[in-house]
């Protein structure tokens, strides 16, 4: 007989405490700040702040992602102004920003896949969606998630990582300098198209 076994944590189990919330808050810091200095844009992290109940005015981008020792989802928002500086299209209509606004959460949540592979913790990527409204409102709940604040010159950007884990995972802090590639033991799966 094959043992059962969950296909994600336990949705109803506390998100992360302790050394566990600030080893992810600042493995997700880093992963942002890798993609943004990617992309040239000069954004600087400010801190965390409150998500209980936030407003957003800029276009909302949502990705969902699960394994079998973590599962969440991360939002990225940033006015139209940043993602049109980035954005590597000479497109730059509203459909052209906001599909540029869900690469840059599924880069985002790549760049932590790629963190947390190192740790031994896999997750798999969903279905990026954006939401645009001129006050939308997302709920989550304070004990899981977690909201790290960016400036880019007058504009803010905000990643929000709501996670869930197995009781057994303990993330570890991560360097700010990139890992060399011939430093990394890390397995990774690939998919081609």
């Amino acid at each position: 007989m094959i043992p059962f076994r969950r296909s994600r944590p336990n949705r109803w189990s506390n998100g992360p405490t302790g050394q566990n919330r600030v080893a992810l808050t600042q493995v997700a810091r880093v992963a942002a700040e890798r993609l943004f200095a990617s992309l040239d844009m000069p954004a600087t992290y400010n801190g965390t702040f409150a998500i209980q109940e936030s407003r957003w005015a800029d276009p909302l981008s949502i990705l969902p992602f699960t394994g079998q020792k973590m599962a969440g989802s991360l939002l990225f928002t940033a006015p139209l102004e940043v993602i049109s500086a980035s954005s590597p299209s000479p497109e730059h209509d509203l459909e052209n920003l906001i599909d540029w606004s869900r690469e840059l959460a599924n880069l985002l949540v790549g760049n932590l896949k790629t963190s947390l592979l190192r740790q031994g913790v896999g997750i798999e990527l969903g279905i990026p969606t954006s939401v645009i409204g001129g006050d939308v409102r997302v709920a989550l709940p304070g004990e899981s998630a977690v909201g790290l604040s960016f400036q880019d010159g007058p504009h803010s950007l905000r990643v929000v990582l709501d996670a869930y884990m197995d009781k057994e995972v303990v993330i570890r802090e991560e360097d700010d300098e990139p890992l060399a590639a011939e430093e990394s033991d890390a397995s990774f799966d690939m998919m081609l198209f």
